[in-house]
């Protein structure tokens, strides 16, 4: 069962100027997973050079680990690449688990990485079924440890791919191994792809990381929900963050029908995802004001909540701010995003420590965050990443392990 909880920061607004409002939107899923329907995994693992020993070992095993734990009435399909990417296995059920694990073991290493390439072919294989829905849900595991050699590069063209991707209900968690991956590039993939990146820094860690991945489709709810974001005549949406499976700062959503169209992750059973954003109001003489309509929709879901205030020319209505917590979470979503933009440009180091002052020299901003854990550890961590940052002298594992704090929120 989804669930649809909005809170706005002002219940008043000063009548006939100007107002500015903070509304965030919480949606979560049933308290615990039911049985899932069919999965369908694809493994897209790479065979460069570079992945030679313990790391190839491991992506194995993890990759057989990921057949042990499948159904039989599940699906699979095995993708690798290197200098040519190339479908190992086509996409079956998880029928002879013997087999499968043959296919796995017999991948061999190659030279360049072509990892768009890896992904495209993953694509094509999760494709045509997502379309015909017979499966509960759909995932692309990329794992790489180095940047790409072969084909598109840029990350432009990856996003691309990977919007088209998350169009037909795929997500994708994109695994980096090692120090030498382009990290932004698979944030970008995991982003766009409303997915999950991992950093990996020791391959004995990889097992874990794919049975995880495992776990979290079965707990798959909705797939691919939107929010949608319907405003009164002359508002306008700024500023919108994602504070889920990973924080974000969302920057393509669609306009359709006069409505804002907000790509939302998956709906998880036992975890929720909160969307937080601006609007900007015109004047409105006194009375009752709806200044938005928001529904949360999927294939077999819908859910609508009215956002209604009162525009008054009382100071001592208008001058409170009546609920301070979509407030307090829009500036700490972006105050770890710059956080994360300054591991690689510390010259934003005093930008995202401002962002935290303002919180927590606001007493009810403060108390707002104090009352909540999620926050805390989201204010906690922007605080230590800006601060190892500004002491210098980073490693490239120091900055993946940095990116990896202020972009996936620890449960």
């Amino acid at each position: 069962m989804v669930s649809l909880d909005c809170r706005v920061n002002r219940g008043y607004l000063r009548a006939d100027r100007k107002n500015t409002v903070f509304i965030s939107a919480e949606v979560g899923g049933a308290k615990a997973p039911r049985e899932a329907g069919p999965l369908d995994i694809c493994l897209a693992i790479d065979c460069s050079r570079s992945m030679w020993g313990k790391k190839l070992k491991m992506a194995k095993e993890a990759a057989a680990g990921v057949v042990d734990k499948l159904r039989p009435t599940d699906y699979i399909s095995l993708v690798r690449f290197a200098t040519k990417a190339k479908v190992v296995m086509p996409r079956r059920r998880v029928e002879s688990r013997e087999e499968i694990k043959r296919r796995i073991g017999k991948m061999g290493l190659g030279l360049g990485t072509a990892l768009y390439d890896g992904i495209r072919l993953a694509y094509g294989e999760l494709a045509e079924a997502t379309g015909r829905g017979e499966v509960h849900a759909s995932r692309i595991v990329i794992l790489t440890d180095g940047e790409p050699t072969e084909g598109p590069k840029d990350e432009r063209s990856f996003a691309s791919l990977c919007r088209d991707i998350r169009s037909r209900g795929i997500s994708m968690t994109a695994v980096g191994i090692g120090k030498d991956y382009k990290e932004d590039l698979l944030i970008g993939i995991a982003r766009v792809s409303d997915g999950r990146w991992c950093h990996v820094r020791n391959p004995d860690e990889l097992p874990r990381v794919f049975e995880d991945v495992l776990n979290d489709m079965k707990s798959v709810e909705v797939v691919r929900p939107t929010l949608q974001a319907q405003l009164m005549t002359g508002a306008e949406l700024t500023n919108v963050y994602r504070v889920g499976e990973m924080v974000t700062e969302i920057t393509d959503y669609q306009r359709e029908d006069g409505k804002y169209v907000i790509p939302l992750e998956d709906v998880r059973a036992g975890s929720a995802s909160k969307i937080v954003f601006k609007i900007h109001i015109p004047p409105n003489p006194e009375g009752k004001l709806r200044i938005a309509k928001l529904a949360v929709s999927a294939p077999g879901t819908e859910l609508t909540k009215d956002i209604a205030v009162e525009s008054t020319q009382d100071q001592s209505r208008w001058g409170v701010e009546t609920d301070p917590y979509p407030r307090a979470l829009l500036t700490l979503a972006e105050a770890t995003v710059v956080a994360r933009q300054a591991v690689s440009d510390p010259t934003q180091v005093g930008r995202a420590q401002e962002l935290m002052e303002t919180v927590m020299r606001d007493p009810a901003a403060a108390t707002e965050v104090r009352k909540d854990p999620s926050l805390m550890g989201i204010g906690s961590t922007v605080l230590r990443v800006t601060e190892t940052v500004a002491k210098g002298r980073l490693t490239e594992d120091d900055k993946k392990r940095l990116k990896q704090d202020t972009t996936v929120i620890r449960k």
